[in-house]
């Protein structure tokens, strides 16, 4: 006796359900893409968690026209410096020492208290200063 089995094709030449495979499809792409940026950020973890020790960081306060801050105490050649300055003056005009570049600077509109901020970097070299103003 002998039994005669009939299943339905996709066009993929699969016998299994179409929605089936489609669904498989649909999740290993996510999978796909979850290992991906796992991995990426799995790689990233020292630059993203990293904060600067306490000696590699230099604050200041200046009430007045002019400005001096201190070098890093841990700086080295090819380190990147940033200096971001909060100035709350009517007219402002910021000067920024030489071999620093300006990233961005913002004011207030007029009509409101007076603030401007305003951020620059250096790459240092081997022979720093040790201040800046």
């Amino acid at each position: 006796m002998s039994k005669l089995r009939v299943f339905a094709m996709n066009s993929a030449g699969d016998h299994r359900s179409g929605g089936t495979i489609a669904r498989i499809r649909h999740y290993l792409v996510f999978l796909g893409l979850g290992i991906v940026l796992g991995i990426t950020i799995a790689g990233a973890g020292p630059a993203l968690s990293a904060l600067p020790s306490g000696s590699a960081v230099t604050t200041a306060a200046s009430y007045g026209s002019t400005f001096v801050v201190g070098r890093p105490v841990t700086t080295a050649a090819g380190d990147i410096l940033i200096a971001s300055l909060d100035v709350r003056l009517d007219s402002v005009s910021i000067t920024a020492p030489t071999g620093w570049r300006l990233i961005r600077q913002d004011s207030n509109p007029p009509g409101y208290d007076s603030l401007t901020q305003a951020t620059y970097y250096k790459a240092a070299g081997s022979s720093e200063p040790a201040t800046y103003d």
